[in-house]
């Protein structure tokens, strides 16, 4: 990462140095909700990327090696993962067993960026917003 590529350096607040000590997972959050019809996916990674640029929390990677203290180091510009699957050639346990994977896996690797999984199951989208 390039200087002109930072917006800003922030200290971590006390909460979250706290959480640091007890573990980095506990610094991500997970969203899961069920959409029923048909997704504009176009306008859903639009909107997605409008919220990513909108809060600098979503552009901040935690920096800590060669530091005394770790730092939230925010980006001017991040551009938001969205992966995309089509789940309906499985059937709804495997997909349950996908889903729980999915849910599960965000504490087991480093996420630098905000991620969106929309996996598609017949008429359904399932969204997973990271």
């Amino acid at each position: 990462m390039e200087l002109r590529d930072i917006e800003t350096i922030l200290p971590l607040s006390p909460a979250q140095e706290n959480v640091i000590h007890r573990g980095l997972p506990a610094l991500c959050g997970q969203l899961s909700c069920e959409l029923h019809g048909t997704l504009d996916l176009a306008a859903f990674t639009r909107a997605w990327e409008r919220v990513v640029e909108r809060h600098q929390l979503l552009r901040a990677l935690l920096v800590s090696r060669s530091l005394k203290k770790p730092v939230l180091v925010v980006r001017r510009e991040a551009k938001p993962k969205l992966v995309q699957e089509d789940w309906r050639h499985i059937s709804p346990a495997e997909q349950e067993e996908k889903k729980g994977e999915k849910l599960r896996g965000v504490h087991s690797r480093q996420i630098y960026l905000p991620q969106a999984n929309v996996d598609q199951n017949d008429d359904r989208h399932d969204d997973y917003g990271r």
